[in-house]
């Protein structure tokens, strides 16, 4: 009985490895957002950057920047919270609102990192 007993808490403790390595992670997004967090359209993030004074604040803030994972939608008006203004380390992104065989999205924006195995 002892020994049903290690192997059942053994099996017990072992399962939440593969989900805690991340197999099969889905990408999160990665959209435009204004300087109030609203989702904008993704090439606007692509230019160059400006700034703009906001009430409240004493330093400028960047009008559009990129917001990586997180919460909210993905549609443009849609607010975004949750995420992060930097890309995380084993992380992977997928960009949201724009076309995926667009040439310009291709060659200017940030691609996510994702490994491919050797042949």
């Amino acid at each position: 009985m002892t020994r049903r007993l290690r192997l059942a808490s053994l099996f017990l403790i072992a399962t939440p490895i593969p989900f805690a390595t991340g197999c099969n992670v889905e990408p999160e997004m990665q959209r435009c957002i204004d300087y109030r967090d609203f989702v904008v359209e993704y090439n606007a993030c692509q230019g160059r950057m400006q700034f703009v004074k906001v009430p409240g604040n004493i330093n400028p803030m960047p009008r559009y920047r990129f917001y990586y994972g997180g919460f909210g939608g993905g549609e443009i008006g849609s607010q975004a919270w949750g995420g992060s203004e930097k890309p995380l380390g084993g992380h992977v992104y997928r960009p949201v609102n724009v076309d995926p065989d667009s040439a310009k999205h291709r060659a200017n924006s940030p691609q996510p990192y994702v490994s491919v195995p050797v042949r």
